[in-house]
């Protein structure tokens, strides 16, 4: 590998070289954003004084794969940059056509249209495909030569390429463009050239590290690496174009993440287990090496294109069987079927959705009909829970494990039925029986509830088979929810009990219908609403009466029969439309006796654990943690020369030497676990130097361990081993004790063994006298940070420890955890290492070092003092994003900060509130999860009680990447644009 800067012009402006954007590599994406921001930074570029260099990021590329020659071709693979490099090319292109209309231009600058082409975008020498100084992967060159040279435009354009090409045309024909400062800024962008040499280093691993500055790589892009990184390029060539363009083509007709979707919900119904979202592409190599060692690429190549046409079916029924190349879209049952699941809004079932699809296929179910039977058997299921309030969360496992269950053989779709009934979630039944679902459909607020809108369709269907349901519909409120009722209203439900029947009943079943003109009706009165006639500035379009009499909809037109709305009509429309949907969303028939048998063997399954059940839902990050843990406790027998056994129970993982001396909870919802030792929380103070563990031995928890440490990704695993031992020897000195009593002494002796001061007395008498000088420095800072031994560390500093020594490889290493790693000066960090998980070490040599050491530990204290919290990385991202782009939305919105929480304020109101975790920040905004549009999944609404002057069911969402920023940025905007109306 070789590395260094070089000016992005010169770099492209070498004769018969041409740089082969290879197939593994994402297609060109760049967005105007991204374009935008690189025509700011070539102006900026031009405007800095004494030619000074503009870096713009690294290119990555191979050793060209022949030396200088004449007329000889130096081809070279882009490994990273390609998506700056090629808008740079279409940049030049349109400089040059630029050039060729303005002759004046061409004359100041010094350059031709040719001289531009000749030198950085194409070879002159060469001839075919070789002409080109950049190729690019896929369907793209064909789009790249179009702009180039004029070719015929392909069929599937590259429509980033074209966006790309006209853009800086907009650039250059905007009045008073500066070409000469535009060719001045071109010239002094500068990157950092890595060359590497194929065979030598592992492009793999490289291209997994890289991210544009531009655009993150995704879980798909890192997967199509993997796919083809490895292959000769004519290997590559054919798996790209039968199957990997045609997966990529299938996906560019849905949304945009769909791809990342897919690979997730692949992998789950491949290895039975949902992997967390960033962790699919770990997933998919794990999964990868696992394939029979002599089964060639293709074949997984080829099951991931098979089963992408279900998902892209799956995902848009109403796509032509051309595009998705599945014969199931002939089917309109099939695509209604699929489109009444899809409005549902429930994304844990596709993987289960994909397998019934795939099993259609493969003749597991018989015909279509069987299919349309299993799709609404799962539709029910989720139709009645949703109704019914119960939670998603175990919808996750059971819809990635649901197909071991079944009798694919024979009996497909009663084998479902049966899976489905037998269902516990929790202590309770998790298919809804009749009476459940009929009672809560008649009194539980509907319209706040994400079911609604697809129950309200599915009723008016069945009812309305010609009708095609086009035009936007929206949900109305007969009776409105304005809490300010008119006269008329008031008169109608009773001038002593309006407000109480509105409250109650405003948002059930029987006062919602269906309407395409809901801000039309409005809040008029009831006669208002079912005769509202063509209104004064309809246009041609729109001219047509609003009216419930007027509607097509049934639900809706069958309104203008009755003379009054109040409470008895509510209730009596509630009841009978909860009664038409026991029949369209129906329990699965069974004998009384079968019934029983089910539920039973319900009650009974799982009650044996196991390991893998408690990481069922684990991130890869976290099974690696466990498995990390899980051998250092087991290793402890090894070394101690006792007999240490794994039993899983119900709530945790416990490790016994004849009795528990660790128990181990994972906690997929926060990637840490949580580790209860049975050790007297008195001893934490003698052997706990780094403060992991705390005394809950007054606390509610699922073991009898009273000192709990939680351990993540961060923590000090040989902190915590030894925290462990300690746990483990007094277990055995207890047992010994027990046995005989004479011996317990003898017992303690022989575990003791060599501790931190013996470790110290070995060093060399300079190294010796330089932890005295570091010691006395650091009283002589603060009077807290006296050094307190204990067998395997030194610590210093109050509770929680600030700092702890320790004897590494000859010297005294120091290990300081900061709280607020991004607001320490890079100045104080001199000589400081900074570790995983943010960890800073220091290794004292000689006495002089002393002194280096002290500023940052004098800022970290000071941190502590000020009560800051540690927040990881992404934590602390979120926080600043929040905090910077809330008040962007608005002039009334302002973020009032606090440590753990920000209230977000919307002129006096209290709108929103955000709790900052150490590993994630939770949101709730006030507003009903039901108001929000196009969540696609982000967030929840809150199953909770109430916050303190909110409205129940309100908006939340937990979040742990910056990444997810945007999304939040997005519902903010909805909630004041709501609450401004």
């Amino acid at each position: 590998m070789k590395a260094g800067e070089v000016r992005l012009m010169s770099m492209l402006a070498g004769a018969d070289q041409q740089f082969v954007i290879p197939l593994y590599q994402r297609r060109y994406s760049w967005k105007d954003k991204q374009r935008w921001q690189l025509w700011r930074d070539i102006l900026r570029a031009a405007a800095a004084p004494d030619s000074r260099p503009h870096f713009t990021g690294p290119v990555v590329q191979t050793k060209p794969d022949t030396e200088m020659g004449e007329g000889q071709l130096r081809s070279s693979r882009l490994i990273d940059g390609q998506q700056r490099v090629t808008t740079v090319i279409l940049l030049l292109e349109m400089l040059a056509k630029h050039l060729k209309s303005k002759p004046l231009d061409a004359q100041k600058l010094g350059y031709t249209e040719d001289d531009v082409r000749n030198k950085y975008l194409f070879n002159p020498a060469q001839t075919g495909n070789d002409l080109y100084k950049l190729t690019l992967s896929h369907s793209d060159q064909a789009t790249l030569k179009h702009v180039l040279s004029g070719t015929e435009k392909p069929a599937m354009v590259a429509e980033e390429v074209i966006r790309g090409a006209e853009f800086f045309r907009e650039r250059f024909a905007e009045p008073g463009v500066d070409v000469a400062a535009v060719w001045r800024g071109l010239n002094r962008l500068e990157v950092v050239r890595i060359t590497l040499t194929e065979g030598i280093d592992d492009l793999g691993s490289i291209f997994e590290s890289l991210n544009s500055t531009g655009k993150a790589l995704t879980q798909a892009d890192l997967v199509r690496n993997n796919v083809l990184m490895g292959l000769t390029e004519s290997e590559q060539r054919d798996l790209s174009q039968d199957f990997w363009q045609k997966l990529e083509r299938r996906f560019a007709q849905v949304e945009e993440d769909a791809f990342d979707r897919f690979l997730r919900d692949f992998l789950t119904l491949r290895t039975r287990s949902l992997p967390n979202e960033g962790d699919v592409y770990a997933v998919f190599k794990e999964y990868r090496q696992g394939q029979p060692k002599d089964q060639h690429i293709r074949v997984l190549a080829a099951d991931l294109e098979r089963l992408s046409r279900a998902y892209v079916f799956m995902l848009n029924p109403e796509l032509s069987e051309s595009v998705v190349e599945t014969p199931l879209a002939k089917s309109s049952e099939i695509k209604q079927a699929l489109l009444d699941l899809a409005g549902l809004r429930v994304r844990v079932v596709a993987p289960f959705v994909l397998e019934l699809l795939e099993d259609r296929g493969r003749g597991f179910l018989k015909s279509d009909a069987e299919l349309i039977a299993a799709l609404r058997v799962v539709e029910s299921f989720l139709v009645r829970r949703a109704v019914t309030g119960e939670r998603s969360s175990p919808l996750n496992r059971l819809f990635a494990t649901l197909g071991r269950d079944l009798r694919k053989e024979n009996d497909y779709v009663r084998s479902l039925e049966e899976a489905l009934v037998r269902f516990q979630d929790g202590n309770h039944d998790g298919f809804p029986s009749d009476e459940a679902f009929l009672q809560q459909l008649q009194v539980v607020p509907l319209y706040k509830k994400a079911v609604c809108k697809a129950l309200l369709m599915s009723l008016e269907r069945s009812r309305n088979t010609e009708e095609k349901f086009g035009g936007v519909l929206t949900i109305e409120h007969i009776l409105p929810q304005n809490s300010n009722l008119s006269a008329p209203w008031r008169k109608a439900l009773g001038e002593d009990d309006w407000r109480e029947i509105q409250t109650r009943l405003v948002h059930t079943l029987g006062n919602l219908t269906l309407t395409a003109y809901n801000s039309e009706l409005g809040d008029r009165s009831f006669e208002d609403k079912k005769t509202l006639p063509i209104k004064a500035g309809d246009t041609e379009e729109s001219a047509q009466p609003k009216g419930y009499k007027f509607s097509r909809l049934v639900l809706t037109h069958e309104l203008c029969d009755k003379s009054e709305w109040n409470a008895t009509e509510i209730e009596a429309r509630g009841q009978r439309l909860a009664k038409a949907a026991l029949t369209l969303f129906p329990f699965p028939k069974f004998e009384a006796a079968e019934m029983a048998q089910l539920r039973k063997e319900g009650r009974e399954r799982d009650k044996t654990p196991t390991v893998e059940r408690h990481l069922e839902s684990s991130s890869v990050t976290l099974k690696q943690l466990f498995k990390t843990v899980q051998d250092q406790l087991l290793g402890f027998g090894v070394e101690m020369d006792v007999s240490i056994t794994q039993v899983p129970l119900k709530e945790y993982v416990a490790y016994k030497a004849g009795t528990n001396f660790c128990d181990v909870q994972p906690l997929p919802a926060h990637n840490t676990l949580k580790c209860w030792l049975h050790l007297p929380p008195e001893k934490l103070a003698e052997h706990d130097p780094t403060g992991l563990g705390r005394d809950v031995s007054g606390n509610g928890r699922p073991s009898s361990g009273k000192v709990e440490v939680v351990v993540g990704e961060s923590t000090d695993l040989e902190a915590f081993g030894a925290l462990v031992r300690q746990a483990l020897e007094h277990q055995l000195a207890r047992q010994s004790t027990s046995a005989s009593a004479g011996t317990s002494q003898a017992v303690e002796g022989e575990i003791g063994g060599e501790n931190i001061q013996a470790y110290i007395a070995a060093l060399t008498m300079e190294r010796q006298q330089a932890i005295a000088a570091l010691e006395q420095a650091l009283i002589g800072l603060d009077a807290r940070l006296v050094p307190s031994p204990t067998r395997y560390y030194v610590g210093y500093g109050p509770r929680p420890m600030l700092m702890s020594g320790s004897v590494r490889e000859g010297a005294y290493r120091l290990t300081l955890n900061p709280v607020a790693p991004d607001e320490l000066p890079a100045d104080l960090k001199a000589g400081w290492t900074e570790g995983s998980g943010e960890v800073m070490t220091f290794t004292v040599h000689a006495a002089q070092d002393a002194q280096a050491a002290l500023p940052l530990i004098g800022a970290v204290l000071a941190q502590r003092d000020q009560g800051q919290r540690y927040f990881e990385p992404e934590v602390r991202k979120l926080r600043q994003l929040i905090r910077q782009e809330v008040p962007v939305l608005g002039p009334e919105l302002r973020v009032e900060e606090h440590s753990g929480l920000d209230r977000i304020f919307l002129g006096d109101q209290d709108f929103a509130r955000v709790w900052y975790n150490r590993g994630d920040l939770s949101v709730a905004v006030r507003r009903a999860y039901s108001e929000f549009q196009d969540l696609q999944g982000f967030g929840r609404q809150n199953e909770g009680g109430a916050l303190s002057g909110w409205m129940p069911d309100n908006f939340i969402v937990k979040l742990t990447s910056a990444g997810q920023a945007p999304q939040l940025l997005a519902v903010l905007r909805q909630a004041c644009k709501a609450a401004r109306a």
